[in-house]
């Protein structure tokens, strides 16, 4: 149900794999138009008592390059926009932070690799990324299945 440049994605990290209990998810929905952002949308669970936007991120992206410096501003805003106070309920406040900072990097190859399937990316990402951009599908061990 996406149109044309619009790419969604949703991440969630629980404590087991197949638990209904999230310590972070995030869902993202962006559109880009000669690699840039015309629109951008970001939901985060388990940051706050309810799921938060990420208003403030998504403005500060606005209009910006699909590249690396990207990426540098939108972890910059998403720290000053999701921080936590060390006492908030669930705890594992740092790791609940450094997954927002995660899902947003996995998000950014994520359209990268549809939008440039040639292997050539505009991003300027070094070759280790498009690398773990390749390997990041996971196919569970046949005993775990």
């Amino acid at each position: 149900f996406t149109r044309e440049n619009q790419y969604f994605h949703a991440y969630k990290q629980a404590k087991r794999r197949d638990d209904d209990i999230a310590i972070v998810n995030a869902a993202f929905n962006i559109t880009l138009e000669d690699e840039k952002v015309v629109s951008l949308r970001m939901a985060f669970g388990g940051m706050a008592p309810t799921t938060v936007l990420g208003l403030k991120t998504a403005a500060a992206l606005q209009g910006k390059s699909w590249d690396k410096q990207l990426v540098d501003t939108a972890c910059a805003q998403l720290v000053k926009e999701f921080k936590l106070p060390p006492d908030v309920p669930g705890a594992m406040v740092r790791y609940r932070q450094s997954l927002v900072l995660s899902f947003f990097f996995k998000f950014f190859l994520n359209p990268d690799r549809r939008c440039f399937p040639s292997g050539d990316s505009a991003s300027g990402l070094t070759q280790r990324a498009v690398s773990l951009r390749r390997c990041r599908e996971y196919h569970a061990p046949v005993a775990a299945k």
